[in-house]
């Protein structure tokens, strides 16, 4: 039961960054394009031949190139191990809890994620902020409370 926990801790982060990166990639390809003229509303994401771009773009940037599959997948890497060793998951439900808030503050709303302009929305930069972050706090809620208990 732990191995398949930590299989969608591993999972869901990953592709849940790839999710919210696509969206902010949808948001900027709809903005860029009305960027001199008058922008109509942004259509649904289920209107015809909208879902499929953002399902196409979830899924390959992380397996384009191995940095990038590292940089979606290491704080779920990192959660998903210490969930299998630690016997303190609820601290690693914390962190993860905090991580999750930390990046839905950085990735939404969506349009907050580009300017409008050709330079797009820098989703490698939040990248690597997000996936030292998800790291450091996966490790800092599996060894920080060991340290506690030695008292």
């Amino acid at each position: 039961m732990r191995a398949a926990e930590a299989l969608f801790l591993f999972l869901i982060t990953g592709f849940g960054l790839s999710f919210l990166l696509a969206l902010g990639e949808r948001g900027w390809f709809h903005c860029f394009t009305y960027a001199e003229a008058l922008r109509p509303p942004m259509p649904s994401l289920f209107a015809p031949g909208e879902l499929m771009p953002v399902v196409l773009e979830t899924l390959t940037p992380p397996f384009g190139d191995p940095y990038m599959f590292l940089l979606h997948f290491a704080p779920g890497l990192a959660f998903g191990f210490y969930w299998l060793r630690s016997p303190h998951r609820r601290a690693l439900g914390i962190a993860l809890g905090l991580f999750v808030l930390v990046a839905l503050f950085m990735l939404l709303p969506v349009s907050a994620q580009h300017d409008c302009d050709r330079k797009g929305t820098g989703a490698l930069f939040t990248l690597f902020l997000l996936a030292p972050l998800g790291a450091l706090l996966a490790m800092a809620a599996h060894f920080l409370p060991r340290l506690n208990s030695r008292d």
